[in-house]
């Protein structure tokens, strides 16, 4: 916007965006505890992320949160940490996509309460779309790529270690 009408449209863009940042923060703050929550209570995760207290809020799971944000912020930029998470929307809409056709293959009878249109040929074009651009991300972001992949390949031991963990008796 600056380049097209100057410094004051970069300005007012800025300010009309700042406001979306609130709700953007408050979807977070209640998306990812309770991921967390639905992970402990699944055995995915620490079993102390599946309490919640008396009105119901995952405390340990919001605590959790809220520290890998700060560890977020402290670590990197925000253009870095944008760039990060993109890397693993693009990831999380292909595995999405895979997983439908996984479900569809391993379980044809099961109820379907919701309908992939167009499937399988719908699907599959997204597919083909989220593959397209994930690697046109990580040849255009090779750093934010890189990133992601090593806090991929760190992630996954550590989900091992804690579901092996939950599965003890």
């Amino acid at each position: 916007m600056t380049r097209i009408f100057g410094a004051l449209g970069g300005q007012i863009v800025t300010v009309l965006a700042l406001p979306s940042l609130v709700g953007i923060i408050n979807a977070l703050l209640m998306l990812c505890p309770r991921i967390l929550l639905a992970l402990g209570r699944n055995g995915m995760c620490a079993a102390r992320a599946a309490s919640v207290n008396k009105g119901g809020t995952p405390g340990f799971a919001l605590l959790a949160t809220a520290a890998a944000a700060l560890v977020l912020g402290a670590i990197g930029s925000f253009e870095l940490l944008l760039a990060i998470s993109q890397f693993f929307a693009v990831t999380l809409v292909i595995l999405l996509v895979i997983a439908l056709f996984v479900l569809r293959r391993r379980e044809p009878d099961a109820p379907r309460p919701f309908k992939a249109w167009g499937y399988p040929y719908a699907p599959f074009v997204m597919l083909v779309c989220a593959v397209l651009l994930f690697f046109g991300y990580i040849v255009s972001n090779p750093y934010p790529s890189f990133y992601a992949l090593i806090a991929l390949a760190v992630s996954y031991p550590v989900f091992r270690l804690v579901r092996g963990r939950a599965a003890l008796p």
